[in-house]
């Protein structure tokens, strides 16, 4: 059991037949971008934000996903999350927005009921920040990414991309769809490295993966240099032979429930108590006392996987914010 978690993650299967993201949310419209913060601050633009306008977003979220609204001089304001991370406040008592962000926080859908009673009644954008949920369905089928006026997606968080995210327009939609622009056809050199130690991962395979994988940590680096950040990979230009979209979500569905079978006993407690028809979890996402912390950790950490914190929030939430919006952890589903 070990095995085939440890391995899937540092080689996921490539695509049996090419594939584009445009063909798969047809009829949506599809542009890429350089990061899935890119594609937001496009969504916001080409729905007409500007300078003093605010958007509201949850209390749990990553710095840098702010940064689609500094781009326009826009103003963020939180929304509070629950421990399950739906609204913990009704949006009937949020004042106006320009756009509210409804986030599928590790691929899991967010039940938009609520946003959409708010945009019923304020007018707002509902952008739907699906940067972790690539290949997601709601339990009704629909895909994630697709049930607003917008949807953003952070490609290189779920396939095996150096940098990349999208933005999809689905039809009706009050956003008009930008131009594509263009796309960035050097690599950076930390990220051929990278490539280059997973290759060498796939023939080494077993024990020897963890070796490629700490050299790689060691050498290859992590995130997108800065002239990544504005144009999306060449590789989204064309169809691609990486991340198979039904065997993707086998795969990490496969991981979540071994995950969950083997955490639960230490004293983790998932995010999401169960995994939904059609979601493709990010990550397995769980909560742990302190004394409980240490040994689910050790325990992933022995089959290979690695775990890290998530999100590092804004400065502005960090003081004040509940426990249960700074105590997740997170087990990496791709290296």
């Amino acid at each position: 059991m070990t095995e085939a978690p440890l391995a899937s993650v540092y080689c996921p299967p490539e695509a049996r037949a090419p594939w584009t993201l445009g063909e798969l949310l047809s009829p949506a419209q599809v542009r890429y971008y350089g990061l899935g913060r890119n594609a937001m601050s496009a969504a916001f633009s080409a729905g007409g934000l500007r300078r003093g306008d605010t958007v509201r977003v949850p209390a749990f979220i990553c710095e840098e996903a702010l940064y689609a609204a500094s781009t326009l001089g826009c103003s963020a304001a939180f929304y509070p999350v629950r421990p399950d991370l739906g609204p913990a406040a009704d949006p009937a008592d949020w004042p106006k927005a320009a756009a509210v962000a409804a986030v599928d926080f590790f691929g899991f859908p967010q039940d938009l009921s609520p946003f959409r009673k708010y945009v019923e009644r304020t007018h707002a954008l509902l952008i739907e920040d699906n940067a972790h949920g690539l290949f997601s369905r709601a339990v009704d089928g629909a895909w994630l990414g697709l049930r607003g006026d917008a949807g953003v997606f952070s490609l290189r968080k779920t396939i095996a991309l150096s940098h990349g995210g999208a933005l999809a327009i689905p039809p009706g939609s009050r956003i008009p769809v930008p131009d594509q622009g263009l796309f960035q056809r050097d690599v950076p050199t930390k990220w051929r490295v990278k490539e280059g130690l997973r290759s060498l991962g796939r023939k080494l395979g077993g024990e020897k993966l963890r070796w490629v994988h700490r050299l790689a940590r060691g050498g290859g680096g992590g995130g997108v240099s800065s002239e990544g950040d504005a144009l999306p990979p060449i590789a989204l230009a064309g169809p691609l032979s990486i991340g198979d979209p039904e065997l993707e979500v086998e795969r990490r569905r496969a991981l979540w429930a071994w995950c969950d079978e083997k955490a639960r006993p230490l004293g983790a407690k998932p995010v999401y108590d169960a995994l939904p028809a059609g979601t493709s979890p990010f990550t397995y996402a769980y909560r742990a006392s302190a004394s409980d912390a240490a040994r689910v950790e050790e325990h992933f950490a022995a089959a290979g996987l690695d775990v890290f914190s998530w999100p590092k929030l804004p400065g502005e939430l960090e003081a004040g914010a509940p426990v249960h919006t700074r105590d997740v952890r997170c087990v990496r589903f791709l290296w």
